[in-house]
């Protein structure tokens, strides 16, 4: 599937980092879809049809895990979902260890534009 064709839903409560993400994906032909919090994230997530949920772990009203196994029990595992966050991978097995199976992947911040289309179509 090109690239023109692929809808990435951004899930996240820090607008800095939601225009940079919708900036960039933008720029490099994605759609963009994007939520302010969880519970617009589960909404849009019924609503739109997706290739990709950029999620960030920790938002005001749920945590990313909770969204991510939402989303999940409704798409499958057909649907990738990459975690965005500013903890390590120690501190994610630690506190969130049911991240891993609801997950594809992690995206650490800070993270390049590279890295993170890199994780896009490698997920």
């Amino acid at each position: 599937m090109s690239v023109e064709n692929q809808t990435i839903l951004v899930i996240d409560d820090d607008s800095g980092v939601r225009m940079l993400l919708d900036k960039f994906l933008s720029k490099e032909g994605y759609k963009v879809v994007l939520a302010t919090s969880g519970h617009d994230g589960l909404i849009l997530s019924n609503h739109e049809k997706m290739d990709v949920v950029l999620l960030d772990l920790s938002l005001g009203d749920m945590t990313g895990v909770e969204i991510a196994k939402a989303i999940r029990a409704r798409y499958g595992h057909s649907l990738k979902i990459i975690g965005i966050t500013a903890y390590s991978h120690d501190t994610i097995k630690m506190y969130y260890p049911e991240a891993f199976d609801v997950f594809n992947d992690f995206c650490f911040k800070p993270f390049s534009h590279r890295d993170l289309i890199e994780l896009i179509k490698k997920t």
